[in-house]
C-alpha cells in the first residue's frame, strides 16, 4: 500500500501542535508542571515533524538526525511529566538517555538506512515510553484515565522495541531519506495514531485529576485529611437508606470532643492546636475498622460511624481511642478527649444518633472528661427519649 509520507508527517505534526496548544491552555488554568512538560513534549514532536520533511532535499542533520532527537526529547518531557503527575520525584539521570543520540551526530551522514541512529532512537523512545507506563500503572491513582494512558504508553514502548529489532532486516528501513521501507511506513501510521490518543488521554487524565481534587476539597477536611461534616452526613445517610439498610445494622456513632482545646490553643498557639487535631485524627484512623466513616464535624469535634457494630464493641473501641490518645499526648503536653456513644438496632437518621451521642458527650464532660459515656439505645418508637444529664447508662474510664 502506498503511503504519502509528507502528508502523514504533516498530519502527525498538526496533531502534535494542536495537542501542545491544548495542553498549554490547560496549564494556564492550574499551572501544573506535568501539563507544561507534556505540552513541551508535543511541541518537540511538532517541530521535529516539520523538520523531517527537509530530508527529501538531502539534509541529513535537519531532516533525520535532529527530528530523531526531537522525538527523544519529547518522550523525556512525557516521562518527567508523568512523574510529576503521579507524585514521583523526577531524576535527572533519565536525561542521560539523550547522550547516545547526541553521539550519533559524530557519525558520517548516511541518507540511506542510518541503522545506528534508528536503533538508538527506537531503544531510547521505548525505554522512556515503558517507564511512563510503569509509573502510571504502579504509582497512579488507579483511575480509568491513568490506566488507559499507561496502557497506551506500554503499547507504544513495545512497538518501538519491535522497530529496534527490525533494524538490519531486509526491506524494513530501505532509505530514510526517501521514507522507504515497510517499517518506515508502519511508523508513520503509528505516529499519527499514538499522537492523537496520547493527546486525548493526557487531557482526560488532567481533567480527571482536577475533578478528583475538587471532590476531595468538597468532602475532606483540609487540616486532617478526613471527611468533613457534609461528607459524613451524605455517606452515613446513604448507608442507612440503602436498599438493604439492615446489612449495616446494628450501628453506632462515637462523638469525640478534645478536652480544654481552647485553652491549649491560647497557651501554646494555633500551630500546636493544629498538630493536636492531626494527631488525634491519625490516632482514630489507625484504630477504626475499614468500613467506618470518620469525619471532623467542626472545630475540635469528630464523629465516627460504625456499621455492623454492637454497643459493647463500639464502647470498647471508644475506650481504646480515648486511652491511646491520652497516652500518646502524655509524652508531650497533655491533651485528652471525651467521647459520647449512641447505638441503634434499626435504620434511623444519623442526626438522631448524633444528637443522642452529643448528650452522652456532655455527660462525659460533666463527669470529668477523658472518658466514654454511652447513651441508651435509640429507637424509632421513642425518638425524643434522649438521655438527660445523669441518665447515661454506662461510663468507661481510661486507665
Amino acid at each position: 500500500m502506498h503511503v504519502d509520507a509528507p502528508t502523514m508527517i504533516l498530519l502527525t505534526g498538526g496533531i502534535a501542535l494542536i495537542a501542545a496548544l491544548s495542553l498549554a491552555n490547560e496549564w494556564r488554568r492550574g499551572r501544573e508542571p506535568a501539563i507544561g512538560l507534556w505540552s513541551i513534549g508535543f511541541a518537540c514532536i511538532a517541530v521535529g515533524s516539520s523538520l523531517s520533511i527537509s530530508r527529501l532535499a538531502g539534509w541529513y542533520v535537519a531532516g533525520i538526525w535532529l527530528p530523531h532527537g526531537m522525538l527523544i526529547a519529547a518522550h523525556a518531557c512525557f516521562l518527567f511529566g508523568v512523574a510529576e503527575h503521579v507524585g514521583v520525584r523526577p531524576r535527572r539521570l533519565w536525561l542521560t538517555a539523550l547522550l547516545p543520540w547526541a553521539i550519533c551526530y559524530l557519525l558520517p551522514a548516511d541518507m540511506g538506512s542510518a541503522p545506528l541512529l534508528v536503533l538508538v532512537n527506537s531503544l531510547t523512545v521505548s525505554v522512556y515510553a515503558l517507564a511512563c507506563a510503569l509509573l502510571l500503572l504502579r504509582f497512579g491513582d488507579g483511575s480509568a484515565n491513568q490506566r488507559m494512558l499507561g496502557g497506551l504508553f506500554a503499547f507504544h514502548g513495545v512497538v518501538y522495541l519491535i522497530r529496534a529489532a527490525l533494524v538490519g532486516v531486509d526491506g524494513a528501513f530501505v532509505n530514510l531519506g526517501r521514507f522507504e521501507g515497510f517499517a518506515v511506513s508502519a511508523g508513520l501510521f503509528h505516529g499519527v495514531f499514538v499522537a492523537m490518543l496520547l493527546a486525548l488521554l493526557m487531557i482526560s487524565a488532567v481533567r480527571g485529576r482536577r475533578e478528583s481534587d475538587l471532590a476531595t476539597l468538597a468532602h475532606n477536611d483540609p487540616l486532617t485529611g478526613i471527611y468533613n461534616r457534609r461528607a459524613f452526613l451524605a455517606l452515613t445517610g446513604k448507608a442507612l437508606s440503602a436498599p438493604a439498610p439492615r446489612q449495616a445494622l446494628p450501628v453506632a456513632v462515637l462523638l469525640f470532643d478534645l478536652d480544654h482545646f481552647k485553652r491549649l490553643n491560647d497557651t501554646h498557639g494555633h500551630a500546636f492546636g493544629d498538630r493536636v487535631l492531626q494527631d488525634f485524627a491519625a490516632t482514630v484512623r489507625d484504630r477504626l475498622p475499614g468500613e467506618a466513616i470518620f469525619a471532623r464535624l467542626g472545630g475540635e469535634e469528630f464523629a465516627a460511624f460504625l456499621p455492623r457494630t454492637s454497643a459493647k464493641e463500639a464502647a470498647e473501641l471508644g475506650w481504646a481511642i480515648v486511652g491511646a490518645f491520652a497516652e500518646e499526648r502524655a509524652k508531650g503536653i497533655g491533651a485528652t478527649v471525651s467521647a459520647g456513644l449512641a447505638t441503634a438496632a434499626e435504620a434511623l437518621p444519623v442526626e438522631t444518633l448524633i444528637e443522642a451521642a452529643d448528650t452522652a458527650l456532655y455527660e462525659a464532660k460533666r463527669r470529668g472528661r477523658n472518658r466514654v459515656e454511652q447513651a441508651p439505645a435509640v429507637t424509632s418508637s421513642a425518638p425524643s427519649a434522649y438521655p438527660l444529664p445523669g441518665q447515661v447508662t454506662r461510663a468507661y474510664h481510661c486507665a
